[in-house]
Order: structure tokens, then C-alpha cells, then sequence
């Protein structure tokens, strides 16, 4: 028998769903007269669009999630050529951009809005062989309903706040519950596993224990602004900057060759501010330093 907490914050949540029913139509209505993308494919929003069966499902709210996903897609295409691909948005702007991103290979619907009805619907019809929700889509009659489809589920590119973290413990049965029917949970951070953990979620891992395809993906997002001005930005004059017992410059043009090698082999992205490891190694860094300052000079 379920706990009374959890029938309390399950009753608390059905009750919020009731009363936002009357308001999603208008809400499409209202976002509709500015983008029509809102008022399209009705049907899809209330889980009865055509998918194929048995395909790899990826859930992406928006248009950053959805860009970030592409590393992930590619390499889940390469290790499963024969499954479909099925992509979920939210919003006409993250559609379109999986439209142009993926449309010749994946099927690209709405994620219905989370009723049990509709969630239930739509795994029907789709009967996914996996199903990876990007960063923190926690839905949790689509959690339960995946759950009792045998659908597993990850939690890639996970990221909370401790902001969001305090606003899912105030239902903190439900929030338990969700987390811990979720497979694998992959964090951006260390902080972000330790609140994730907190929460509920049982099998958590972060930046340092998975690939860069399943951990952090919000780099992706400007990957290809870094190779660019990283490959092709003039050198910068520092005969002193990588002497380290060898030539003047010499460790600097290893760094150029390395960076420039690793954009050719495999999908480089460049790491984020808060991240432990850097590519660029300390004699590059310091290079930029001094021909920026040379330039101010």
C-alpha cells in the first residue's frame, strides 16, 4: 500500500492537473496568434500521432535541448543503424529545429501533456525500446506509465538548481517515486548528482564517470563556434609562452595540432566553464593572455 505522503502529494498533483485542463487551450490560443506552430497537429498534443513502434525515443523540450541532443543521436544511430529514432518537443521552435536537424531519418511529434490518458495513449501506440529525456523533464504520470510499459528511462544531461531542487521537495513523495522508477541518470555536475540523489534518483553519474555523449551535452550547443574560432584564429606571437625545456613555441603548436586533430576524428565540443578537465593545455591559455595583452599595449 502506497504510503500516505505519496497519496497526498499524488492527490495534490492530479488536482493541479484538473485545474490547468480548461487553461491549456487558451494558453495555445493566446501563443497561437503570435506563432502558428501552436495551433498545428492537435492531435499529436493528446498522444494519438503516428509513430513508428520500437523506435529509440528522445524527449527534448526546446530548441537549445533539442541542438544539444545531436552527439547523442548520432552516436545512438551508429550503435543501433536498424531502430527508428522518435523525437518529442514542447514548443514549434524545438520542431523546427529537429525538422532541419534530423527530419530526414526521425519521426518528430508533440510529447502529449501529462495525463495519464494521453501519456498512456501515446506509449501504446509507440511502445518505445528506450526513452532519454533531456536535462529535467520530470513528468511523473509519464514516468509511471513508461514504468509500467517496461519502457526504461534515462535522465541524460541532467542539471537542477538548488533553487529547483527545494521547488520538487515540496512533493517530495512524488518527486521520490519519479526519480527512482528512472534507469540511469546522467548529471552535468557532481552538485547536480548530490541533489539529484537527494531527491530520490537511485542510479546517478556525472561529467567524470560517463561519455561525453550521455553526460554533458549542454557544450554542444556551441561546439562549432569553438572549433571554428579555436582552428582557425590567427597565432599568436608567444616565442616565450610555451617554453618548457624545449623550443621556443614548440608545446603551443602541439596544443593547435591536438585541438585540430580531435575536431577532424570525432565530434569535439568544447568544455564548459565549470568543467574539471580542460582541453586546451596551461601554455595555450597563457598564449592568448599575452598576445591579448600585447594588443592592449
Amino acid at each position: 500500500m502506497p504510503a500516505p505522503r505519496l497519496i497526498l502529494d499524488w492527490t495534490l498533483y492530479r488536482l493541479a492537473l484538473l485545474l490547468a485542463a480548461p487553461l491549456i487551450p487558451l494558453r495555445l490560443l493566446w501563443r497561437g496568434r503570435r506563432e502558428r506552430g501552436y495551433l498545428e497537429h492537435g492531435r499529436e498534443r493528446l498522444g494519438a500521432a503516428d509513430v513508428p513502434a520500437g523506435a529509440i525515443w528522445i524527449h527534448a523540450v526546446s530548441v537549445g535541448e533539442m541542438r544539444a541532443a545531436q552527439p547523442l543521436i548520432e552516436a545512438l544511430r551508429a550503435a543501433h543503424p536498424g531502430r527508428p529514432v522518435l523525437l518529442t518537443c514542447m514548443t514549434p521552435t524545438g520542431r523546427a529545429t529537429a525538422e532541419s536537424l534530423y527530419g530526414s531519418f526521425a519521426r518528430i511529434v508533440y510529447l502529449p501533456y501529462d495525463y495519464a490518458c494521453l501519456v498512456r495513449r501515446f506509449l501504446r501506440r509507440a511502445r518505445p525500446a528506450v526513452g532519454i529525456l533531456l536535462e529535467t523533464e520530470l513528468w511523473p504520470n509519464l514516468i509511471r506509465m513508461a514504468d509500467k510499459m517496461s519502457v526504461p528511462l534515462m535522465l541524460a544531461n541532467a542539471r537542477l538548481s538548488e533553487r529547483s531542487a527545494r521547488g520538487y521537495a515540496r512533493l517530495p513523495a512524488l518527486t521520490r517515486a519519479s526519480l527512482a522508477r528512472i534507469a540511469v541518470v546522467a548529471a552535468q555536475s557532481e552538485a547536480d548528482a548530490a541533489r539529484l540523489k537527494r531527491l530520490g534518483a537511485r542510479e546517478v553519474v556525472h561529467r567524470d564517470e560517463v561519455s561525453d555523449a550521455a553526460g554533458s551535452m549542454s557544450c554542444a550547443k556551441s561546439r562549432s563556434r569553438a572549433i571554428s574560432s579555436s582552428t582557425s584564429r590567427r597565432r599568436p606571437n608567444c616565442s616565450n609562452a610555451g617554453r618548457r625545456g624545449g623550443r621556443p613555441g614548440a608545446r603551443v603548436r602541439f596544443c593547435l595540432r591536438r585541438v585540430r586533430a580531435k575536431a577532424r576524428k570525432r565530434r569535439y565540443c568544447a568544455p564548459s566553464p565549470n568543467a574539471r578537465r580542460t582541453t586546451f593545455c596551461w601554455c595555450w591559455c597563457r598564449a592568448i593572455r599575452n598576445a591579448s595583452m600585447k594588443r592592449r599595449a
